[in-house]
């Protein structure tokens, strides 16, 4: 390509300056526009400092030998929802085949739930419980929660729960009096 006399002048003279563009962040030749997200780019004023929002690192989780990369990774709900979804397909007597097949999602997605490689998003979640036919709080409630639902499921407990508060202080003392024996 030829260029003019013109154009390879200015091309020697100036130099081409640069700039950030405040919204996304993309350093590029100077214009009125960013090239990405065609936001009206300014010049910086002289010696003002460029600052760039810090990035959450890349979280590594390695699982039996692969290294799968993530960002806003929540390790330990990843792991709560999936030895919960691996709980519940146990006690189903469902294959990781069988769930997947069940849900509509592969295999390998399954299993990356389950290690804690993945933390679905709340329609996959809701998905996943549609299969086990469990509720969907089911695998991010703790496990206090589930103790204390559990609990409340007693008969006992309900029919406790029910007597007046003189009652209820007259059976916590004989329970008392037959713990002391």
């Amino acid at each position: 390509m030829a260029y003019t006399k013109k154009q390879k002048a200015a091309y020697d003279s100036e130099p081409m300056t640069t700039v950030r563009c405040s919204q996304c962040y993309l350093m590029q030749f100077a214009a009125k526009r960013c090239r990405r997200c065609k936001h009206e780019l300014r010049e910086p004023e002289k010696d003002e400092p460029v600052t760039v929002p810090e990035e959450r690192p890349m979280e590594e989780v390695q699982v039996q030998g692969r290294t799968w990369k993530s960002k806003g990774f929540h390790r330990s709900m990843a792991k709560r929802i999936g030895a919960r979804c691996k709980s519940a397909r146990l006690k189903k007597s469902m294959s990781q085949n069988v769930l997947a097949r069940i849900s509509g999602f592969v295999r390998t997605y399954i299993s990356r739930v389950e290690n804690g490689i993945l933390e679905p998003q709340i329609p996959r979640i809701e998905r996943l419980a549609d299969a086990l036919k469990v509720p969907p709080w089911y695998f991010v409630a703790s496990d206090r929660d589930l103790m204390a639902r559990d609990l409340l499921g007693d008969p006992f407990l309900v029919n406790f729960v029910g007597l007046e508060p003189q009652q209820r202080n007259e059976v916590l003392e004989y329970a008392r009096s037959l713990n002391a024996k």
